[in-house]
């Protein structure tokens, strides 16, 4: 679902690279990388733990280029198994929050060009995403990243209305809609992982007002296509079919009035 939401940023797909934030088994860089295997979205993936890129080196396939020199010792230094061909992601070990400011650093300062999407899927030892990416500040840094019509997207634990987990998803999302530069915010329960709640930020701008406005199912359709006829003409596919992953989730229009946070169910 989280790559399926790259739908809602389709326009900045074009121009703007792909920050993962938090390694995993590989699977968000992998999906994006063989849906765009040439041209833009250039992909970067930034993991703290250097075990994690071992374990997804070795035993999952996991391929990457050192986005410095610290990281392409470290996988150098890995003998990795078997893994897929294409275009390789820039891998950076290293704290999230802190690649998150260079990236912001250099997109104002104009030495890169700002990036269509970072999906953050990244949790701490206790499930819970890092303190130190959850902050306002940390937030406001990713929305400079991104180009007007970008998204952030986060993956969340999700639980029963009450329980500890479901109120720090409404936190976290009432923190990301507060943002001045937050144009919308969508949030999705995917139908197979009804534990997780995926929230997608759209950054408002001059750009985004070209996109079609995602208030109904049909408009959810319509901007997985584009993503999908993007994919297409970069050579590339989806292993799974956007449009229908966004289809069955339960997907929801995010409010804020005052300090409260609605959801409104978004059907066709």
């Amino acid at each position: 679902t989280m790559a399926s939401c790259l739908a809602l940023c389709s326009g900045a797909i074009g121009s703007g690279g792909v920050l993962c934030l938090g390694l995993g088994a590989g699977c968000l860089p992998a999906v994006v990388g063989a849906a765009f295997p040439r041209g833009p979205p250039e992909v970067d993936v930034c993991e703290i733990d250097p075990e994690v890129v071992r374990a997804a080196a070795l035993h999952l396939g996991f391929r990457a280029v050192g986005g410095d020199a610290k990281s392409q010792i470290y996988l150098d230094m890995v003998k990795p198994g078997e893994g897929a061909g294409g275009r390789r992601p820039r891998l950076w070990i290293g704290d999230g929050a802190a690649r998150v400011a260079a990236t912001a650093e250099a997109v104002i300062s104009g030495r890169r060009p700002p990036l269509a999407a970072i999906l953050l899927d990244a949790f701490d030892g206790k499930n819970d995403i890092p303190a130190g990416m959850a902050s306002e500040n940390f937030l406001a840094m990713c929305f400079d990243c991104l180009a007007p019509g970008g998204a952030l997207v986060c993956n969340l634990q999700n639980g029963w209305w009450g329980s500890p987990e479901r109120d720090a998803a409404l936190s976290y999302m009432a923190r990301l809609r507060s943002d001045a530069a937050c144009g919308s915010l969508i949030s999705c329960v995917p139908r197979d992982m009804p534990q997780n709640v995926v929230a997608a930020a759209l950054k408002g701008g001059a750009a985004a007002g070209n996109e079609e406005p995602m208030t109904s199912a049909g408009a959810f359709c319509r901007a997985a296509e584009r993503l999908v006829q993007r994919a297409e003409g970069a050579g590339g596919a989806f292993p799974f079919d956007p449009a229908e992953e966004l289809r069955t989730a339960g997907v929801f229009s995010v409010g804020l009035v005052g300090n409260l946070l609605h959801e409104r169910e978004i059907k066709a």
